[in-house]
């Protein structure tokens, strides 16, 4: 999780350099599954703020991810490379989403969610592991 979290914050750093936000305005959660493989969070972001949620996954797992909120948000998936950032998943702002996300490989992954906006933006998200193997014995 340090890593995560030291990965995030050079993430975050870059972000400020580049206007978009600040650390004040960022929040940072750690991906920690429930028992039934969700994670889920209902919460704010505030204005010109970030949220981001990272945790460490495995190779090839699927994952239903959605979000709602009441303003219109940019969203990414992404993951770093040293100091390079990919992003496997990058949408234009909207006020929700849903969709299925397969890691290519172990790594740390990173959902963030970017609120361009001058006021809060509540926000409601999961994201829900699935047994990929179920999915092959079912086809």
């Amino acid at each position: 999780m340090k890593k995560i979290i030291r990965n995030s914050f050079v993430g975050l750093v870059a972000l400020t350099i580049m206007g978009t936000a600040s650390s004040a305005h960022a929040s940072l959660l750690e991906l920690k599954w429930n028992e039934q493989g969700e994670f889920r969070h209902q919460g704010q972001i505030k204005a010109g703020g970030i949220l981001e949620v990272c945790g460490k996954l495995p190779n090839k797992l699927s994952i239903d991810w959605d979000f709602k909120s009441d303003q219109a948000l940019e969203s990414n998936i992404h993951f770093h490379l040293g100091k390079k950032v990919k992003l496997p998943v990058k949408l234009a702002p909207k006020s929700e989403w849903k969709d299925r996300f397969e890691t290519k490989v172990a790594q740390d992954y990173c959902w963030m969610w970017s609120n361009r906006s001058d006021q809060v933006a509540e926000i409601t998200l999961s994201l829900t592991k699935l047994d990929n193997n179920a999915d092959k014995a079912s086809k």
